[in-house]
């Protein structure tokens, strides 16, 4: 299973230590060249793991001059400011047929939602119970990290709630 992540999953795990989590459930973790040009201005985020586990897609980087010119196009389109997500949404969209698209915050997954399947990342344990990576106690130990680190708090406690 391969996922297109932007900047949000990659701060809010590497913020409670399960930034190799990613790693774990997917096979490939793609972004675009604009999300890890952020990623990698942030000094609090592992470099090396990044490095290692990151990748533009071939095709966009071959593909430059298309890529930019639907990332322009899909930022009139969507009425949306930020091109990072628009990248990501493309470089899933049109360049790696990606399974799910990763993202952080309901603002994106309102807005692109209906462009592209959008995982956030409080529900990354469903995949992980699935995978075996997680019991159902490291569901909860992971909720709990994401909640102590002040991550969606309303929605975290509700699926505790549900979980326990």
């Amino acid at each position: 299973m391969k996922v297109v992540s932007n900047t949000s999953p990659v701060i809010w795990l590497d913020k409670i230590g399960r930034l190799d989590l990613l790693r774990d459930l997917y096979d490939t973790i793609y972004t675009s060249p604009g999300t890890l040009s952020e990623i990698v201005t942030f000094p609090q985020v592992d470099q090396t793991f990044v490095q290692n586990n990151f990748f533009v897609p071939q095709a966009v980087i071959q593909e430059k001059r298309r890529f930019d010119k639907l990332v322009r196009r899909w930022c009139r389109k969507l009425k949306l400011g930020d091109v990072a997500d628009i990248e990501v949404l493309i470089t899933q969209k049109f360049y790696c047929d990606a399974d799910e698209m990763l993202f952080a915050n309901k603002e994106a997954e309102f807005k692109l939602g209906k462009h592209g399947q959008v995982r956030d990342i409080a529900n990354l344990y469903e995949i992980a119970e699935e995978k075996g990576v997680f019991e159902r106690k490291d569901s909860l130990k992971y909720l709990n990290e994401l909640l102590a680190a002040n991550f969606r708090t309303p929605y975290i406690r509700e699926l505790i709630a549900k979980l326990s």
